[in-house]
């Protein structure tokens, strides 16, 4: 099942608003508040990865308090 790891930077303060709306989108697994570069880390897992990119590109993009996200690809072998 594919998975993708999505590394999030969210406006200052906003950042519990944002793991909110983040954790109502479909594919969401895990919603984590983390310290350093990054503001959330988001687990997501799909039956494809068209379905994953579509979450990230259309829902999530659409959350205001999100000012930048890096996306990391992953397709588990075992």
């Amino acid at each position: 099942m594919p998975v993708a790891y999505v590394l999030v930077t969210c406006e200052i303060g906003f950042e519990d608003k944002a793991m909110e709306q983040i954790a109502k989108l479909p594919c969401v697994e895990e919603v984590n508040r983390v310290t350093g570069v990054y503001d959330i880390v988001v687990k997501l897992a799909g039956s494809d990865l068209d379905l994953l990119r579509e979450v990230i590109g259309k829902d999530m993009v659409k959350i205001r308090e999100i000012s930048f996200t890096h996306t990391l690809m992953a397709d588990q072998v075992a």
